[in-house]
């Protein structure tokens, strides 16, 4: 049974994972005003989120120093201030070297309270009875669609300044609340349990969790070195980011649908991930971790068959829904791989947030690329990255199954 202080840390963490999903979702909608505002070409304001996304990689830099220096709790609450504090910072740019500050600051202060609010929330899921990682991300995944609808409500109706000013004030108070409740020692106490339902394991059973109560150890089920995890995040990031950022032009430019209908591709994107992390830790402990991820790869990649070829909007909007589906237990599994080693928490985490940054900057500029080429369509030069990233995936898990059975 989960201890009184342990319920009042996961709560706390909840709402740490809220409060990231809806940091960059709260001014993302309203970057048409931002361009007008700043008088910016398509490209230069491309230019400019490209620039602004490299502060995650000084993030990542400093992120495992910064948990094994401060612990988890503060860096959290330093990383999570520096959101709060950065954010209106937005708002107010009115040149754009002021805007690219403050995005890369954004993104440098995510990745370290992201670090941090991982292996905690990894922590607390390994001393329930049921994992919770999923539901945490599922969590993001709702602060995301709580700050969009803010931002498309906000938009002609509040000054972007006085928008993001509230939303500070907002979350500022959140992450007050959130500091003091969080754990206070980064020390893990691992209870042997099951990776999957079962009959109780003997003694020295690869099965049985060391680091994590609920999985084999992420040595012997992942390949758990910080570059493993970086291509493991570039995957991942590869079959999450490209269908939700390039939905609507596979719609809009290969099947003709009018631009509302286009935009439904996105919200197809994430109403496949918020179901699919909301359910995921019950899979979890159904299929264990390596199982869950295999079916959610095979998952991803039909769905992007799907939804890359069909001829017709429904059709696609059902693939964009699969997708979305696989994509949602990739980040939650592997960032609860990475915090769950022993030691290494800290510096796989900082691996996996490199690679998501990397791919952040490749990724979308690779489909394009593509996209441009004689004879492609939009569609087809998804498929030609998301699948095979999904491959990628998958063959971790099955090797990873593989090794424990």
């Amino acid at each position: 049974m989960i201890a009184l202080s342990d319920r009042v840390a996961l709560r706390a963490v909840a709402l740490q994972f809220w409060i990231n999903g809806v940091i960059f979702a709260s001014f993302i909608p309203r970057l048409p005003e931002i361009r007008r505002q700043l008088d910016l070409g398509l490209d230069e304001i491309g230019l400019l989120l490209t620039l602004g996304s490299l502060g995650g990689l000084v993030g990542s830099a400093v992120s495992a120093p910064a948990v094994a220096r401060l612990g988890t709790r503060w860096a959290m609450t330093a990383g999570a201030a520096g959101l709060v504090i950065t954010l209106p910072l937005i708002g107010v740019a009115q040149t754009p070297l002021v805007f690219m500050i403050g995005l890369a600051l954004l993104h440098a202060f995510d990745v370290v309270t992201d670090v941090a609010m991982n292996i905690q929330g990894s922590r607390l899921s390994a001393r329930r009875s049921h994992p919770v990682m999923s539901r945490l991300h599922g969590l993001w995944s709702v602060g995301t669609v709580f700050g969009g609808l803010g931002a498309v409500w906000a938009a002609g109706r509040v000054p972007l300044d006085v928008h993001l000013a509230a939303v500070a004030v907002v979350l500022a108070v959140m992450v007050l609340y959130v500091s003091p409740r969080l754990l206070r020692s980064d020390e893990v106490q691992p209870e042997p349990i099951l990776d999957a339902p079962g009959p109780p394991a003997a003694a020295g059973d690869a099965t049985v969790a060391g680091p994590s109560p609920r999985e084999p150890s992420p040595r012997r089920s992942w390949r758990a070195s910080p570059i493993g995890f970086a291509v493991f995040a570039v995957a991942a990031l590869a079959v999450e980011l490209i269908p939700a950022d390039w939905s609507s032009l596979r719609l809009s430019v290969d099947v003709d649908a009018s631009e509302t209908t286009a935009g439904l591709g996105y919200l197809a994107v994430t109403v496949g991930m918020v179901v699919g992390r909301f359910s995921g830790d019950e899979l979890v402990v159904r299929w264990g971790r390596n199982g869950l991820l295999l079916r959610a790869t095979v998952l991803a990649g039909v769905g992007m068959v799907v939804a890359g070829l069909a001829p017709t909007s429904p059709l696609a909007l059902a693939g964009f829904v699969v997708v979305g589906l696989g994509a949602s237990a990739m980040f939650p599994q592997l960032y609860d791989a990475a915090a769950s080693a022993p030691g290494r928490g800290s510096a796989l985490l900082s691996a996996l947030t490199a690679g998501i940054r990397v791919g952040a900057f490749l990724l979308p500029v690779t489909v394009g690329w593509l996209a441009d080429q004689p004879g492609l369509t939009v569609g087809q030069a998804m498929i030609a990255v998301v699948v095979p990233a999904a491959i990628v995936l998958g063959v971790s898990a099955v090797t990873g199954k593989d090794a424990h059975h």
